[in-house]
Parts: structure tokens; C-alpha cells; sequence
């Protein structure tokens, strides 16, 4: 799975400089399993953003990293022209639901559906929406290996890099 987002060039990763500080699996699509929810609004697959998977190292874990990743994401999505951010995550996952209300956004649905790592399960599926639209063109080059923004954690404000990889993750 997470192979799968690093060979199409879908993982993003934030560094201070040594350690990679946060993860994140980003598709410039949804899936037909995101097709059943009320959205509040109809999009077309490829007007959306779908956040995947987001993970912080435990030793940067209090320090804004998930948050000043999600931001990442969001204004990218919003610089290029996507409608919405959309993502699920794990009911029981309360930290994260903070995590995404205070970013702005809103719940809409629990399904309850199978991943590899868990079972069945039931998932809440909040989203985002965004004022413009992203062409396709924008996943074509966002998929190289160059430097995409920078980030900064919150106690440290170090500063972090957020890139795109293309080698599986070891």
C-alpha cells in the first residue's frame, strides 16, 4: 500500500534536516469508494484531493507537524485549482478529528469498511472545500522529486522541506 502511493509519486514527507519529521499519501483523485458518501456537493473525481495516510515520527509528535502538513497539502490543493480536500480516518481516531475540524473540516459520513491494517471498521469521512479548481497538469509535475514548499514545526521552528519520493520507503 504504501509502496503503491511512493511508486506513483503520491508520498510526501516534511525533514528537519536528518529525520523525516511527517508522512503524507495525497492522490490528485477519489475512488469509487468515496462516490456512496454525501459530500454535500457532487465533484468530479478528478476535482478532488484525497488524503490518504498522515503520519508524524513519534520523537516530533506535539510540534505541529501533522498540522503544518495538512496545511501543505490544503494550499496546494487550493493553489492549483482543487474543488476539495476529502479524507477519511478512523472513528475511534479523536486526535486526528480534532486535527481536521481545526483546519476547517466537516464531518459528513461513518462507513464502515475493510483496510488491510485494521479489519473492518468503522471510518468518519470529513472534507474540505476549496474555492478553485487544479488542472490535471499540476499532478504531472508535483510527482518529480524537487523541493515543493517549506514548513516549520511549532516548538523547534526548524525549518522542514516537503518533497515528493519516488523510491519505496525502507
Amino acid at each position: 500500500m504504501i509502496t503503491d502511493y511512493v511508486r506513483q509519486g503520491n508520498m510526501y514527507c516534511s525533514e528537519d534536516g536528518t529525520d523525516i519529521t511527517a508522512a503524507v499519501a495525497v492522490t490528485p483523485y477519489q475512488t469509487d469508494d468515496y462516490h456512496e458518501i454525501d459530500w454535500q456537493a457532487a465533484l468530479k473525481d478528478d476535482e478532488v484531493a484525497v488524503v490518504h495516510i498522515l503520519a508524524v515520527n513519534p520523537h516530533f509528535r506535539n510540534h505541529g507537524c501533522a498540522k503544518a502538513m495538512m496545511r501543505k497539502v490544503i494550499s496546494l490543493a487550493d493553489s492549483k485549482g482543487l474543488k476539495a480536500v476529502r479524507l477519511d480516518a478512523l472513528a475511534c481516531n479523536v486526535p486526528a478529528h480534532r486535527l481536521y475540524e481545526s483546519l476547517g473540516f466537516q464531518k459528513r459520513d461513518v462507513r464502515h469498511w475493510y483496510a488491510e491494517n485494521t479489519g473492518w471498521v468503522d471510518f468518519l469521512a470529513p472534507l474540505c472545500y476549496l474555492q478553485v479548481k487544479i488542472p490535471p497538469s499540476f499532478w504531472k509535475t508535483s510527482r518529480s522529486r524537487k523541493m515543493l514548499c517549506g514548513i516549520h514545526t511549532k516548538e523547534q521552528n526548524k525549518k522542514v522541506s516537503l518533497h515528493s519520493t519516488s523510491s519505496p520507503l525502507s
